[in-house]
Formats: structure tokens, sequence, C-alpha cells
């Protein structure tokens, strides 16, 4: 039996302790937060290295793009693919970062609706807040390469698997999106 005050592993995956969703500002505060620390100062500085190919083979036509990936780097082809389209806004810092900044606003409020899932909606929001606070979010927050992408994968992936093991009768939608999101992750980072 558990101690008072704590549930057990099995309550907190079925869901039975009335905690089973975040509402929506639980979840979109840590959103919000971490956007803007990945925001804060995201032109600099300069592109590194790694960066700077992202942009020069996104930049670069399909045909070239898809040299590239066949001959080089296949390991970031979809992502590659990604920056093809965001770099057709521009190349500058803020727009070819954004998209990362944008994934870990996202999976700071994946983790938010995990932690509303499991246990309250209070523990997801600092479960996502905590997240957004780390000196390493923003770090990927605010590069031009798929690891803050990554990580909304598998965060994404995490919350699918929550979603199918909570149901009391196994539902085929949730493992398929889980099976999804885990195939997006290995695209996105083989």
């Amino acid at each position: 039996m558990a101690p008072t005050g704590t549930r057990s592993t099995t309550t907190a995956l079925s869901g039975t302790a009335g905690h089973r969703a975040a509402t929506w500002p639980y979840l979109v505060i840590p959103g919000v937060v971490t956007l803007g620390m990945c925001m804060w100062r995201i032109s600099v500085p300069s592109y590194w290295r790694d960066e700077s190919v992202s942009v020069v083979v996104g930049r670069g036509g399909l045909g070239a793009l898809t040299s590239f990936i066949s001959r080089i780097d296949a390991v970031h082809g979809l992502y590659y693919l990604l920056m093809h389209l965001v770099t057709r806004l521009g190349t500058s810092e803020v727009i070819t970062r954004t998209p990362s900044a944008v994934a870990s606003g996202v999976t700071a409020m994946g983790i938010a609706a995990i932690g509303g899932r499991l246990y309250s909606a209070k523990a997801g929001l600092y479960g996502g807040l905590l997240y957004g606070l780390l000196p390493i979010t923003s770090r990927y927050g605010q590069e031009a390469r798929q690891y803050a992408m990554v990580s909304a994968g598998a965060v994404l992936a995490t919350y699918f698997l929550v979603r199918a093991l909570q149901d009391s009768r196994p539902q085929f939608r949730w493992y398929a999106a889980y099976a999804a999101a885990m195939g997006l992750v290995g695209w996105l980072h083989l």
C-alpha cells in the first residue's frame, strides 16, 4: 500500500485519482515561457558550422538537397527538407532558428500534459516550466539544428504511450500515434 499522499504507479497510469488531464493554462504557460526563453536573443551569436550547413543545404534546390542527403548526410534528411521550406522565408538567424524555439515550447507543453495525466495539472505546470528554464533547453532551442524537434517528438511519443496505457480498453489509435511519433523521431535524427 502506498504511503499517504502518494499514488502507486498503477493508479498514476490508469488516471483514476481524478488527475486525468491538465487544464489549458497549465499547458500553455510552460510553452509560452519556454518559447520566450528560446526567442530571447535568438539572433546572436552568428551561425556556427553545423547551423551554416543546415542553412546552405536548405537554401539549395531539391536536386542538390537530394544529392547531399544521398551522398553525404542522410541522417538529417528530414530536417534538411524542413529547412528547405523554412529558408524560403529567409536565411537570417531568427528565421532559421525559430522552428527549434517553437519545438522547445511544444516540448514544454507536452511535458505539462504528461505531468497532468500522470499526477496533477500543477505537477505538469512545474515540470514544463522546469524544462523551459534548463540552460540546455534554450541552447538547443536557439540552434538551426534538429535537436529540439527530436525532443518534441520524443515527448509526443511518450504522451501517446501514456494515453494508450491509461485506457481501460486498449485503443489502437494511441498505439498507432505512438509508433508514428517514434518513426518521426527516428527520421529526424537516425
